[in-house]
């Protein structure tokens, strides 16, 4: 049996057909033998220089927004003392501010055209 129509010799991965002990020869090696391959292969410094930054970017903005997120869960229980009537204003505010958007924006909550 030859590989694809062609070309001399036998069937290999290329061809989509995989030799049976192949598979398990992938499998079967043993974590020592793969860490040592991965040994001759050099370090991605690019990668690392990339992660590197995001993380410290990420930790100087924790660093300055985490003692205003603080104050706001110590205020927490200062909540109890809100008077309810407040929401309201709060919710007609919130309603407005939508409707306005959707008659200005032409999106399908707005009124349709030509229905002036």
């Amino acid at each position: 049996m030859t590989g694809t129509p062609g070309s001399a010799g036998p069937p290999g991965p290329a061809d989509g057909i995989v030799p049976p002990g192949a598979a398990r020869d992938q499998k079967s090696r043993s974590f020592e033998s793969q860490f040592e391959e991965h040994q001759d292969t050099p370090f991605a410094w690019k990668s690392l220089v990339k992660r590197s930054i995001v993380v410290l970017v990420a930790g100087v903005a924790f660093y300055l927004v985490l003692p205003e997120l603080v104050a706001v869960f110590h205020a927490w229980p200062k909540l109890v003392t809100l008077n309810l009537l407040w929401f309201i204003p709060a919710l007609l505010a919130e309603g407005s501010t939508s409707c306005a958007r959707s008659h200005c924006s032409g999106s399908p909550c707005g009124p349709r055209p030509g229905s002036r």
